[in-house]
C-alpha cells in the first residue's frame, strides 16, 4: 500500500471520457490527475476518501486510460461504449445540490454561479497570495494544501456532464490561474521573483496616492488662502456697534418713523485674521495662522528649500508637494510653478520605470490585460520612451483594446526610433488588427529594408498578401 501511496498516476494522451463506462467518482478522480501528483495527493485531492479514490484509479487503470508510475501494470480491459454517466453533484463533496436560478440551462447552484464569477473578475487585480486565501508567509505545505481545496472546486471537470455555458470557460480561467499560482508559489527562485514584483506593485500605488494627496493638499491651501483673505477685507462689527444699530432701529420704531442721529459708536480693534478651518495639521504648520504676502513669501521660500533637499534625496513625491506648496504660497513666483512641474514630470518617470517592469512581468506570465495596464502607465510617466510606447500599443493590439490608441502610440515610437524594424512591425500589426493592410504592407516593407532578415516583418508581410 505504500509503494502505491508513493506512486504517480499519468493520463494517457488523447482520451475522451465520453461514452465510457465510468462513475462520477471514476471520472472525478481523473480530472484531477495532472501526471505529477502522487496517489496520496490525489486521495487529497478528492477528498473521496482513499478506498474510493484507489478503487478508482485501478479501474481507471484496468480500462488502459491511466498508467501508473513504479508499479507493474494490469492487462486492460476492453472500452465498452455506454449512455453518458451520471452527472456530478455541482459543487465538489459536501457541497448543497444545485438549485436553478437566474441563468437558464445552467446546472450550477445560485451561490456558486455568483462565487465563480466573482472570482473571475478578480483574476486581474488579485495577487497570487490572496487568489489562494493564503498569508504571504505561508509555507508550501499550506499553500499545496490551498492548491488542492480550490482545485476540486474550480476544476471544470469537478462538473462532468453539467450544463455550464459560459461559466466553463469561467472556470477553465480560475483553475488556469490557480495551477499558475500553485507552480510559482511553491517554487524558491519563482517565488522570489514574484514577491518583487508584488513589491513594487504596492510601492507604485502608494506613490501615485501621494502624488494624488499633494494635489488635493495644494488645492485646499488654495481655498484657505483665498477664503482668510476674503474673510480679512470684510469690515468687522464689534458686539456694541451691533447693538446701537439694533438701538437705532428700535428708537425709529417707537418714534413713529422720524429719524435721528444715535451717539457714535467708537470701533473695536479688528480681530485677527482666523485660522483656515479645513487645512489638514501638517500644512496648518506650513503656512501657519493665515500669513501675509511678505510672511507667505517667507514661508514659500522655506517649502523651496525643502523641496530641494528632497530633490536631492530624489524623493520626488515629497519634492513634488513641497513645491506644490511654495507655488500655491506664491503663486506669482513662475520658477516655483516651473520646479513643480519638473518634479512631476520626474516623479512621474519613476513611476514607469516600477510599471514597466511589472509590464515585462506579467507579459512573461502571459497576462496580457494586465501587462497592458501597466505599460499604458509606464507609456503615459514617460511619453518619449519608445519601448514604453511600443509595448503599449501591442499589448493593447492583444487585449482587442483602443486601436486608436494604439496607433498614436505605436507611431510616436517610430518616429522617436524610425531605424528600429521591431518599432515599424509593431506599427503594422497595429494597422493589421485595424483592416489597414495597405498600411501593414508600407510599415512591414520599411522594417525589411532596415532589416531584410528580420522574420517577425517577414511574417506580417506574408500574412497581409494573403488579403491584398
Amino acid at each position: 500500500m505504500a509503494d502505491l501511496l508513493r506512486a504517480v498516476p499519468r493520463p494517457q494522451a488523447g482520451i475522451d471520457l465520453r461514452g465510457l463506462d465510468l462513475t462520477a467518482e471514476q471520472a472525478f478522480v481523473f480530472s484531477r490527475l495532472d501526471g505529477s501528483s502522487t496517489v496520496a495527493d490525489v486521495c487529497a485531492m478528492t477528498g473521496l476518501g482513499e478506498a474510493t479514490t484507489i478503487g478508482a484509479l485501478r479501474h481507471l487503470r484496468a480500462l488502459g486510460l491511466i498508467a501508473i508510475d513504479g508499479l507493474d501494470p494490469e492487462p486492460a480491459e476492453p472500452r465498452r461504449s455506454s449512455p453518458p454517466p451520471p452527472p456530478l453533484p455541482s459543487s465538489p463533496p459536501g457541497s448543497p445540490p444545485a438549485r436553478s436560478g437566474s441563468d437558464p440551462g445552467i446546472d450550477l447552484a445560485a451561490g456558486l454561479r455568483v462565487r465563480i464569477r466573482e472570482v473571475h473578475e478578480s483574476l486581474t487585480t488579485s495577487h497570487f497570495y490572496a487568489l489562494l486565501g493564503v498569508p504571504h508567509k505561508a509555507d508550501r505545505k499550506a499553500i499545496r494544501e490551498a492548491y488542492f481545496r480550490l482545485s476540486k472546486e474550480f476544476h471544470p471537470d469537478s462538473y462532468f456532464g453539467r450544463q455550464l455555458g459560459d461559466y466553463k470557460g469561467k472556470l477553465e480561467a480560475i483553475f488556469r490561474r490557480l495551477t499558475e499560482a500553485y507552480g510559482i508559489l511553491t517554487h524558491k527562485e519563482k517565488r522570489g521573483e514574484y514577491d518583487v514584483y508584488i513589491a513594487d506593485q504596492i510601492a507604485a500605488a502608494e506613490m501615485e496616492e501621494r502624488l494624488l494627496e499633494a494635489d488635493r493638499e495644494a488645492a485646499r491651501i488654495h481655498e484657505e488662502i483665498e477664503r482668510a483673505r476674503v474673510e480679512a477685507a470684510i469690515p468687522k462689527r464689534d458686539a456694541s456697534e451691533v447693538e446701537a444699530l439694533r438701538r437705532q432701529a428700535l428708537m425709529q420704531k417707537l418714534s413713529g418713523g422720524r429719524k435721528f442721529t444715535p451717539a457714535p459708536v467708537i470701533p473695536a480693534p479688528a480681530p485677527a485674521p482666523r485660522d483656515p478651518k479645513l487645512l489638514a495639521d501638517a500644512i496648518r504648520r506650513v503656512i501657519g495662522a493665515a500669513p501675509a504676502p511678505d510672511e507667505r513669501k517667507e514661508k514659500a521660500a522655506q517649502c523651496a528649500d525643502a523641496a530641494r533637499r528632497a530633490l536631492a534625496a530624489e524623493d520626488f513625491v515629497s519634492a513634488v508637494n513641497a513645491w506644490n506648496l511654495a507655488a500655491t504660497l506664491d503663486p506669482s513666483n513662475a520658477d516655483f510653478q516651473k520646479e513643480r512641474e519638473e518634479s512631476s514630470r520626474k516623479a512621474r518617470g519613476a513611476l514607469a520605470v516600477t510599471y514597466a517592469k511589472q509590464g515585462r512581468y506579467e507579459e512573461s506570465l502571459g497576462h496580457v490585460a494586465e501587462a497592458c495596464r501597466n505599460w499604458l502607465k509606464a507609456a503615459d510617466g514617460q511619453p518619449s520612451n519608445p519601448l514604453y510606447l511600443e509595448r503599449a500599443a501591442a499589448m493593447l493590439v492583444a487585449t482587442r483594446g483602443d486601436l486608436h490608441r494604439a496607433q498614436e502610440l505605436a507611431r510616436k515610437a517610430v518616429e522617436f526610433k524610425p531605424e528600429d524594424p521591431a518599432y515599424r512591425v509593431t506599427l503594422g500589426v497595429v494597422y493589421e488588427a485595424a483592416g489597414l493592410p495597405r498600411n501593414a504592407k508600407r510599415e512591414a516593407d520599411s522594417a525589411l529594408a532596415i532589416d531584410p532578415h528580420f522574420e517577425a516583418a517577414q511574417a506580417l508581410l506574408k500574412r497581409i498578401r494573403k488579403v491584398l
